[in-house]
């Protein structure tokens, strides 16, 4: 099983996270400005990730009260598992569509 294919925002699968969003050079360039901390929210599962200039610089899952976001997403496995899919749907291959249009996000 590859880190991408383990349970979303799971321990495993936010490390290959991690290490494609840190390797991808357009992402340094388009995210220099971009330092910030949000939540991922699936069912019962609760991850937060901090980024700073673009990088992914650390993520924690199963927070307690205390770890601060920025705000956050939660959606069911359902609907992530369709926005994270090789080849999203219409409406599922972008934060700001899920949310005016995807119930549930």
């Amino acid at each position: 099983m590859t880190p991408l294919s383990a349970t979303p925002f799971s321990t495993e699968w936010l490390a290959g996270y991690q290490a494609r969003v840190n390797s991808d050079r357009e992402m340094a360039v388009i995210g220099r400005w971009f330092t910030t901390a949000f939540s991922l929210v699936s069912d019962d599962r609760r991850s937060v990730v901090r980024f700073h200039e673009g990088r992914l610089a650390d993520y924690v899952v199963s927070p307690r009260l205390d770890v601060r976001a920025a705000f956050g997403f939660r959606a069911s496995t359902d609907i992530w598992s369709r926005f994270l899919s090789p080849t999203p749907e219409p409406l599922y291959h972008d934060f700001f569509a899920m949310l005016m249009r995807v119930p549930g996000f």
